[in-house]
């Protein structure tokens, strides 16, 4: 559908972890809402294809169970494809796994990170918030939470120091170190 509309490859990058409704300043609202009818039913069939864990993130989430450090992931993907990855790629690594949800404002709005923390019992103080994205830095402030910054996602460290990171990581060895 982007080459259809003239957006290169490596332009749809961009809108990758994007807000649902921002694919591209090109495809106008109704366009969107038709891409997303479209495109929703086969997510949720095919949310698996092309994805896998980075190296390490495993490992580094039993270190931090095994430290007493209760973990989380929020997404804006749809619910049940975050139950699903989560599920088959990390199954009780992560105590709380959030996606989309029609009641609940998506990133970079804090309301997803701010239910994940009551439904753990937490404080913004006591978390920190840990994504590869702009969307996430923005989320992370607007929940009032210090954000580490990873370089192996869909973003460089060059445009995440722009976009506000603060702390930045290569690897998920040194996030542990944080801990």
């Amino acid at each position: 559908m982007a080459i259809e509309k003239g957006i290169a490859s490596y332009e749809q990058l961009e809108y990758v972890g994007q807000d649902g409704d921002t694919i591209t300043p090109r495809v106008d609202a109704q366009e969107v809402r038709r891409i997303q009818d479209i495109f929703r039913p086969y997510y949720a069939a095919h949310c698996a294809i092309q994805t896998g864990e980075y190296t390490g993130i495993s490992q580094l989430l039993r270190q931090l169970r095994a430290n007493g450090i209760q973990t989380a992931v929020v997404s804006n993907k749809p619910d049940p494809a975050v139950q699903k990855l989560t599920a088959d790629y990390f199954q009780d690594l992560f105590d709380l796994s959030l996606g989309e949800q029609p009641q609940i404002r998506r990133k970079p709005a804090p309301d997803m990170v701010l239910k994940a923390l009551k439904d753990l019992g937490l404080t913004p103080e006591q978390a920190v918030y840990i994504g590869d994205s702009e969307i996430d830095i923005q989320t992370a402030k607007n929940a009032g939470l210090d954000c580490i910054s990873v370089t192996w996602g869909f973003r460089s460290k060059t445009f995440l120091k722009a976009h506000g990171a603060r702390f930045l990581v290569d690897t998920p060895e040194e996030i542990a170190r944080f801990f």
